[in-house]
């Protein structure tokens, strides 16, 4: 039984956002550059014209999981780590994204020549600024890159 607070109409109309499942293709030429490109199909309710925000966060997957740490501008958060995000506005009362893509170029994973990095990510579904849970959080995608 849900909480004595809330009403019928805060259960029929609360926003609520599920991906269907989150992938990346590698090695993809986007503006003149390389980098990954990631696929992030979802569905999300009650969200009809706000603008909300898809981003990807990443993280080493080392056994500690720290967040990779940048300096390319416009690539990452404000405590200066690696992401890639992209502003949207749900057209519909309930709208489904079958293909959603971010674009990550190389240039702004700080790894040097011939290393081998394992690193992994998740998508978040959020209002700009709030935490990073927001209104839906995907699994962690694990990928290498040398």
């Amino acid at each position: 039984m849900r909480g004595a607070r809330e009403t019928w109409s805060d259960l029929q109309f609360s926003p609520r956002a599920e991906f269907q499942s989150v992938w990346a293709d590698h090695n993809v030429r986007h503006n003149g550059e390389y980098g990954m490109e990631i696929h992030a199909p979802f569905e999300i309710d009650n969200s009809q014209n706000r603008e909300l925000q898809a981003i990807a966060f990443f993280h080493a997957d080392d056994g500690y999981g720290d967040p990779v740490p940048t300096s390319a501008e416009g690539f990452q958060t404000t405590a200066g780590d690696l992401c890639t995000w992209e502003y949207f506005t749900p057209p519909y009362q309930i709208t489904i994204y079958r293909d959603f893509r971010l674009f990550l170029p190389y240039r702004t994973i700080p790894c040097g020549h011939g290393v081998l990095w394992r690193l992994k990510f998740y998508v978040v579904l959020r209002e700009e600024y709030l935490d990073e849970t927001g209104l839906a959080k995907s699994d962690w995608q694990q990928f290498m890159l040398t």
